[in-house]
């Protein structure tokens, strides 16, 4: 990326730095006292940084770094952008159209001819990182409908990872937002009713606003799916509980007539019985019977066997 230098018909000045300066940059950077302290400070920084100047007797400023564009997988900035704001000029350092745009480069030299001051087309910059992301939270609209949709139709341990990453990726996009929000309210602070006048400052706030809201339904889903998880395993472990405690109720005369006759005493009468082994299997069926039924008329049992009748007739 090249330096460039965009100028409307009132005169103000964009200072568009390419990620490494060049020699003319250096010139530029070091032409202003405050311009210099200002690259020493954000030269080499990897994260977010906001800095404001209201002294009385200097032109008031707000300047910083912010990370437009982070690893879907670390979190971790891939792309980042420094700007220095005033009421006169306007200095980025490292801003990629191709990358933060969903507008062409004449496109968006085009929108900046028509700002009339650097507020202007600083926040116009701002809207178009968040035009950009507004896409982002399109799709990521998509996938919750698709994760709500299989949680639906078979919730298992899969579903529970699906929801864990709509959760990481909306936290993603709450790192990249956040930053921009406290630009708005920093500018307001430094530049008063002027950025109240901008109409690309009302606009981008209107932006940021409307993806905050995003944000929040997204994050109620997010939790909500979690909740109905969280209640959907907890009803199920109570019926694989519910369901071995009965299993080991009816069998219980099973095995306890079972480890009678498995014992070696010399004298059990009823091994020599005529009718003994039929006896014994009458004796076992009927305290099978009869515990299930006793466990019928308790309702014990009514729930397992009506959840079975509606999964057959689905």
């Amino acid at each position: 990326m090249t330096d460039e230098l965009y100028r409307d018909m009132n005169g103000w000045k964009w200072y568009r730095i390419g990620e490494h300066a060049s020699f003319q940059a250096e010139k530029l950077l070091h032409s202003k006292p405050e311009l210099q302290r200002w690259y020493e400070r954000i030269n080499g920084r990897s994260s977010n940084y906001m800095g404001l100047r209201t002294h009385a007797g200097e032109q008031n400023a707000l300047f910083g770094s912010i990370v437009v564009l982070r690893d879907k997988e670390t979190l971790e900035q891939r792309s980042i952008t420094h700007y220095y704001l005033t009421g006169s000029f306007l200095v980025t350092i490292g801003w990629d159209t191709n990358v933060l745009c969903r507008t062409s480069e004449q496109e968006l030299t085009a929108k900046l001819d028509g700002c009339r001051t650097p507020l202007d087309g600083f926040f116009l910059l701002i809207g178009e990182a968040l035009d950009s992301y507004m896409e982002g939270m399109d799709q990521f609209e998509e996938k919750l409908m698709r994760v709500e949709s299989e949680m639906r139709q078979n919730n298992g341990i899969r579903v529970l990872d699906h929801i864990m990453e709509c959760r990481y990726e909306l936290l993603r996009w709450a790192a990249l937002t956040l930053p921009m929000r406290e630009i708005l309210a920093a500018a307001k602070e430094v530049f008063m009713e002027e950025v109240e006048e901008a109409v690309e400052y009302k606009r981008t706030r209107l932006r940021a606003d409307r993806i905050v809201m995003l944000e929040k339904q997204y994050e109620h889903e997010v939790e909500t799916l979690l909740k109905m998880d969280d209640g959907i395993g907890s009803v199920r472990g109570n019926e694989i509980m519910k369901t071995l405690t009965v299993f080991t109720a009816v069998f219980t005369p099973v095995m306890a007539l079972g480890a009678l006759w498995g014992m070696n005493f010399e004298k059990m009468p009823e091994l020599e019985w005529p009718w003994g082994y039929a006896a014994a299997l009458v004796l076992i069926l009927a305290g099978t019977v009869a515990v299930y039924w006793y466990l019928y008329l308790k309702g014990w049992t009514g729930d397992l066997l009506k959840h079975k009748r509606n999964k057959s007739v689905r």
